[in-house]
């Protein structure tokens, strides 16, 4: 993302999801202490700004970027570890006597874990704990440099399949609750409760797939520089190819715009990102999904390149 910036002094049972999401949200206590995340303080409030504002696909049919409407299986447990590398997700432009570049972001290694139980039939729950592994991060002017690393925000949230089956046409639903878990030192929390509404389309055939979620995501207004962060509106598409048994192989196209303070298509709050992926399903129930993309305009949550791995599990469905 490039800000340029002229100095102005003016700027079924749910009892196994409870437990398990118990037994993350200790998880989350404990990665926070392990990660270094400082408390929260008022050095902290002079830059609330999250680069990574919405939870990432956790579904069994799901992309990189793609959510689609299939859910995981009743009574079956799901499990992801997802790693992602950014490479300038945060550029500076100063503009003086001379212009200047400050890559307050260089390099930024993202991580979530996330895990999803089938409730009912065609509805599930998941939970999702993201983190900032490492980052390069600079100082900009009299702002101190971003933390190197800590927690992200934990993402609650319901999948829910509406309509359609394993093939044709689908349709589906996403809701998450955003917790204020995360460091904002870190770009990774704006400190406050938001919320993600999806809709989900989906048509798949024999050996080829579709598909298309929009989405809003409502967030507080924060200003970084003369940044802007809020509410915002999605797009994903994506078209998706099955070679060979048990091999997908996807492209996706990601568009996201702010919906606050005259900043619908603003180049700062419009990022665009394209993604190659691939999945790959093995035996007893897991699978690998790696992917490289692209971003195509600056904004929020697009870097110049981004390499994506994922490892995940599921569980046999309850008979």
């Amino acid at each position: 993302m490039l800000v340029c910036f002229m100095p102005n002094p003016r700027r079924g049972s749910v009892r196994p999801l409870f437990a398990r999401s118990r037994a993350l949200t200790v998880a989350a206590l404990v990665a926070s202490a392990l990660l270094g995340v400082p408390a929260w303080t008022e050095a902290q409030a002079a830059q609330l700004f999250q680069l990574d504002p919405q939870p990432v696909p956790t579904g069994p049919d799901d992309g990189v970027l793609l959510a689609r409407p299939r859910v995981t299986a009743t009574g079956a447990v799901g499990v992801q570890v997802r790693a992602d590398y950014g490479n300038q997700p945060l550029t500076v432009r100063l503009r003086g006597s001379a212009s200047e570049d400050v890559r307050v972001l260089d390099h930024r290694v993202t991580g979530a874990l996330s895990l999803s139980y089938g409730i009912v039939e065609r509805v599930s729950l998941f939970v999702t704990l993201p983190f900032v592994l490492h980052q390069e991060t600079r100082a900009v002017l009299s702002l101190a440099a971003p933390a190197t690393r800590g927690l992200g925000d934990l993402a609650l949230g319901m999948n829910a399949h509406l309509f359609g089956g394993v093939d044709g046409a689908q349709l589906g639903v996403g809701l998450a609750l955003i917790e204020p878990t995360g460091s904002a030192a870190a770009f990774a929390s704006d400190k406050r409760i938001g919320a993600v509404a999806q809709l989900r389309f989906a048509y798949a055939a024999n050996r080829w797939s579709l598909g298309a979620t929009t989405g809003v995501t409502l967030r507080p207004d924060r200003e970084w520089l003369t940044h802007q962060t809020g509410a915002d509106l999605s797009l994903v598409l994506g078209a998706f190819v099955h070679p060979l048994e048990g091999l997908r192989l996807g492209l996706e196209l990601a568009v996201a715009t702010g919906l606050t303070d005259g900043s619908f298509l603003d180049a700062t709050r419009t990022p665009v990102e394209l993604d190659l992926s691939g999945r790959l399903t093995l035996d007893y129930g897991l699978y690998v999904t790696a992917a490289a993309g692209l971003g195509l305009v600056d904004g929020v949550g697009a870097p110049r390149v981004r390499a994506t791995l994922a490892l995940g599990w599921a569980s046999a469905a309850r008979p």
